[in-house]
């Protein structure tokens, strides 16, 4: 089918077909009721008159709350608004059958009922225009300010009872009406533009509200008999109807729309977890290789520093001729301490200074017994160390064995105390290592050579404090390590 004769089709359906509720809606009317139906007149005249009204009066005013409501939550969308309006007069308009007795004169209570239609028609339109694509802000302020005269106006005139009070309704509706047109035109270019179903009802709904105002306006100037009555309200299912059905698709399309949106946030935050573990996992791995190469570095060092100083020492001293074989002996001796000293510093302790003092424990006891020193092993549970790792463990063993080989060479003691314990009077908390003798002390011994700074320097490095009592019943070395911090980790 041509694409023109398709467009003449659907605004067939659109414009034309609406025209039909007019009949339908007349041949409602109790006097045009086929003589078969036997329902009685009178009760399907107030079944029409009254109930029917009501009924869509308090569906209107329903309506109305709720997209009030919705409009108050978004203000952006402005048609909300202009159709909560046209639903609440619609229902005020349509409230009129729910009062026994006016609380007015007749004229008066008239003049009220078309100020009402006017005002209707014109948010009505103001509504259309905006789901059209926007109504001009001259034209908005314009239909405003002519609903406010033309409503002062005729309530006005039915307040002071002049006749022919519904040709001037009939007069005030005019530029409603036209405003009404406007806005279907602007409705139609916009479903042209993007077509969609919601405006499809609306624009029915509002073609069939057409339809049925233009009758009532054509009986209010008398081109139309009176004896159908107004068939405005029987359009307004038909409009509530279609607000109804465009609230409805809109929340089922906006929750459709955020359901979409969580499995699209959750797919990319699985997708960002992903992406954060493989980065995570090269990270550790850099951290792993950092480690392992700072690790062979140190290893290297304290290799450089202690077994090789000692094997260059023992190289010299195997050099020198007429050195003694007692003197290389315990040279190679020392070189091979210091060895075991490193690969004792290399197991895994996890800050457990008790496990590190018994390896120490298995090569100095049979040295210190062969020279016939006794040892009290007082070693109790203490405090994880932090941070106590491979270099804080070869410190710590090479100041215990540096205070041993002075114990050895020049305290004469006869019996060597370790013990360990918990210092808490300070303000931070501190374990302690403490090695005694029973030798005969003195600080000048206590002091002499390099083996004190040694053993100083060594405790600066692990963020150790060491403490040093010689007297005359003997020499007491302290080393107090903190619980509370690092311990030479690097």
């Amino acid at each position: 089918m041509d694409s023109r004769w398709r467009e003449a089709l659907r605004w067939l359906c659109l414009v034309v077909a609406p025209m039909a509720m007019w009949p339908l809606a007349a041949s409602l009317h109790p006097e045009t009721l086929p003589a078969i139906v036997t329902v009685d007149r009178a009760e399907f005249a107030a079944l029409l008159a009254v109930t029917t009204v009501a009924t869509i009066a308090i569906a209107a005013g329903m309506v109305g709350l709720f997209t009030a409501s919705l409009w108050f939550r978004r203000r952006n969308e402005a048609y909300h608004g202009w159709f909560a309006l046209t639903a609440l007069s619609l229902g005020l308009l349509h409230a009129h059958v729910l009062v026994a007795e006016p609380p007015l004169p007749l004229s008066p209570w008239m003049s009220l009922f078309y100020a009402v239609t006017a005002w209707c028609v014109l948010f009505a339109a103001l509504g259309l225009a905006d789901l059209g694509g926007g109504c001009p802000p001259r034209l908005r302020r314009a239909a405003l300010a002519y609903g406010g005269l033309a409503s002062a106006a005729l309530v006005a005139l039915g307040l002071l009872g002049l006749p022919r009070l519904q040709q001037v309704a009939a007069a005030a509706w005019i530029a409603p009406a036209a405003l009404f047109a406007y806005a279907i035109q602007r409705l139609m270019a916009a479903i042209r533009a993007r077509p969609s179903g919601e405006l499809y009802m609306i624009q029915i709904a509002a073609s069939a509200a057409a339809a049925c105002g233009l009758h009532d306006w054509l009986m209010l100037v008398g081109l139309v008999s009176a004896a159908d009555g107004f068939l405005l309200p029987y359009s307004v299912p038909a409009v509530l109807a279609a607000m109804t059905w465009v609230l409805l698709h809109r929340f089922v399309g906006a929750l459709a729309r955020s359901e979409a949106l969580v499995a699209e946030l959750e797919r990319r935050v699985a997708a960002k977890r992903r992406e954060l573990e493989r980065a995570d996992e090269r990270v550790r791995d850099v951290d792993r290789r950092r480690i392992i190469a700072e690790e062979r570095e140190r290893v290297m060092r304290e290799m450089h520093d202690g077994l090789g100083a000692h094997l260059v020492s023992t190289l010299a001293l195997l050099e020198q001729p007429g050195a003694s074989d007692s003197v290389v002996s315990e040279a190679l001796c020392r070189a091979l301490e210091e060895m075991r000293l490193m690969a004792d510093s290399l197991e895994p302790v996890d800050g457990d200074l008790p496990s590190a003092l018994g390896r120490l424990r298995a090569h100095v006891q049979p040295r210190l017994e062969a020279a016939g020193i006794g040892v009290d092993w007082r070693v109790e549970d203490v405090p994880a160390v932090p941070g106590l790792g491979p270099h804080g463990v070869l410190q710590l063993l090479r100041i215990l064995q540096e205070a041993i080989t002075n114990v050895l060479k020049h305290s004469g003691a006869r019996r060597v105390r370790v013990r360990t314990g918990i210092d808490t009077a300070a303000a931070a908390p501190f374990v302690y290592v403490e090695l005694a003798d029973d030798g005969h002390g003195g600080e000048g011994t206590a002091r002499r050579g390099r083996g004190l700074v040694n053993m100083r320097r060594r405790a600066e490095q692990i963020g150790a404090q060491l403490e040093i009592e010689s007297t005359a019943r003997g020499t007491a070395v302290r080393l107090r390590i903190p619980t509370s911090g690092p311990a030479g980790t690097s």
